[in-house]
This record gives C-alpha cells, sequence and structure tokens, in this order.
C-alpha cells in the first residue's frame, strides 16, 4: 500500500511539474494575432449579435458595441451565478435601447429597459438577459477596451464554426488575456491556471488564435 501511495504521490508531482513549466512557457510567449476588427465589424453567434461601434484610441480606452441577445431557449429559465462569468480588468456598462433586460450583477438581480444603464464592476460575477419573450438590444462600453473587440472578433468566429475545444478555447484566451472573460464557476482562478497550462499544449497542437 506504501509504495502505490509514493507512486501515486510521485505521478501527482510530476503533473504538477509538468503544469508549472507549462505556465511558465506560456508566460513568455509572444502574441501574434495584433490584427483589430473594425468599426462596423458584425460578429454574430446563436442567440447574440455584435456589432463594433467604436475601438480603443490607445490604452486603457473603452470599446463600444451594440449587442442584440435573443431571448434564451430554455423555459423559465432564471439568472444563475454558476452560468455567469468575470471581466477581470474591465467595467462593463450596459444602456438599454431596446426590450427589457434582467441582470445578475454579483448578488444583485436587477431589470433595465430603453435608457437605463446597468454596469458591472471589474472583477465582479455578471450575467444578463433577454426578458418578456423578445429580444434586448444593448450599447454596451467596456472600460479599459483592450483586448475585448478581438475576443469576441476571434472566438466568436470559431463558435460560429462550430464546437470550440478546451485547446482553441486556451490558445485564443491567452493570446487576448486582458480582454477575456472568465467563467464563475468553478472558481475564475481555476480557469485562469486551466488555461496557461492549455494553451502551450494548444499551439504546439497547430491551433491559433487568428
Amino acid at each position: 500500500m506504501k509504495i502505490i501511495l509514493k507512486i501515486l504521490a510521485s505521478l501527482v508531482g510530476c503533473l504538477l511539474l509538468v503544469a508549472v513549466a507549462l505556465a511558465a512557457t506560456d508566460t513568455f510567449h509572444e502574441r501574434q494575432c495584433r490584427l483589430s476588427p473594425e468599426v462596423g465589424t458584425v460578429v454574430t453567434i446563436p442567440g447574440e449579435t455584435i456589432t463594433v461601434l467604436s475601438l480603443p484610441t490607445g490604452e486603457g480606452a473603452p470599446l463600444v458595441i451594440d449587442v442584440v441577445r435573443e431571448p434564451f431557449k430554455i423555459p423559465d429559465y432564471e439568472l444563475q451565478a454558476e452560468h455567469g462569468h468575470i471581466h477581470r480588468h474591465q467595467e462593463e456598462s450596459f444602456e438599454i435601447l431596446q426590450g427589457r433586460a434582467g441582470f445578475l450583477i454579483g448578488d444583485q438581480r436587477l431589470e433595465a429597459g430603453p435608457g437605463e444603464v446597468v454596469v458591472g464592476p471589474p472583477n465582479t460575477l455578471h450575467h444578463w438577459m433577454a426578458l418578456g419573450g423578445e429580444a434586448v438590444r444593448a450599447k454596451v462600453t467596456f472600460s479599459p477596451g483592450d483586448d475585448v473587440a478581438e475576443f469576441f472578433k476571434y472566438f466568436h468566429a470559431h463558435v460560429a464554426e462550430g464546437p470550440v475545444d478546451f485547446f482553441q478555447a486556451a490558445v485564443i484566451a491567452r493570446e487576448y488575456p486582458e480582454g477575456t472573460p472568465l467563467p464563475a464557476a468553478p472558481h475564475p482562478l481555476a480557469w485562469d491556471i486551466a488555461l496557461r497550462v492549455l494553451a502551450p499544449i494548444g499551439r504546439l497542437l497547430g491551433y491559433s488564435a487568428c
């Protein structure tokens, strides 16, 4: 029994060393995809259409997009924290233009209609949806907007083509680390570590963010 435990401990130690080495490799990766989408670029995925309204004009400047979100196709769905995400570096504000939206910001539940604004602070769980069975349209501002437009363009382009596996997602996320949202569950830190470990493997397998 002791021998088995020693073997298992050795395997766990080796796996941890490999994970640390991969994460270190990712830290020194020179990013390749530096082309931002143009103003007017439209990104469409099932249930949502995003149009770039204005791009950051310098480091720390905001990104503004137009978002049309269709009602979720899950009967009687209610916003759940485990389905939300965080933006580690950005404040995200939603100005409702058409329809009504429900929001989960941290542990607070809100509703907003045309002319109303809801703000999600940086590093705060949030989730939103269309209410009343109709699409909701919002002007969404990310401050700062670094990497956000690039993430939307390339990640959603892959989503539109079909399912995105973990390696592809990790490569894109680590190409645009400032603008990549992290799922709230199991924990954003766990996702961050996983992405740092998986991205180098994905690159070796031939995945690209572009």
